[in-house]
């Protein structure tokens, strides 16, 4: 009987786990967030991004929308904090938002510049 209540107990916790190496579906997403915009989230929310960088001045702008509703939350500038290159295409670079500061998994930022400051 004990082997029977722990072999449920197994199945129970392995149908719980997400297999996809811990990636998070998005929500779906809003009509007024373009196509080429890209989900960066986790367990608790997150934005649709989308990053262009002019190659000529070093300059990176972009957008990010709202999870729920696609409205833009920050349009403008941003200031990259690193030295190397990255491509701003590759979705894996992006790890979070918090309203001023894009992270991404080279340990480095883009950050929003505020032009009225």
């Amino acid at each position: 009987m004990k082997r029977l209540i722990w072999l449920v107990m197994l199945i129970i916790s392995i149908s719980g786990c997400d297999m996809q190496d811990g990636a998070i579906a998005p929500p779906a997403k809003p009509n007024s967030v373009p196509e080429n915009a890209f989900w960066v989230g986790g367990h608790e929310g997150g934005v649709f991004v989308l990053v262009s960088k002019n190659k000529s001045e070093v300059t990176y702008y972009g957008t990010i929308y709202f999870d729920a509703n696609g409205d833009v939350w920050y349009q403008g500038k941003f200031k990259y904090t690193g030295d190397s290159p990255f491509d701003v295409t590759d979705k894996s670079m992006y790890t979070g938002w918090d309203g001023d500061y894009l992270f991404l998994s080279n340990g480095e930022k883009l950050i929003a510049v505020d032009i009225d400051k």
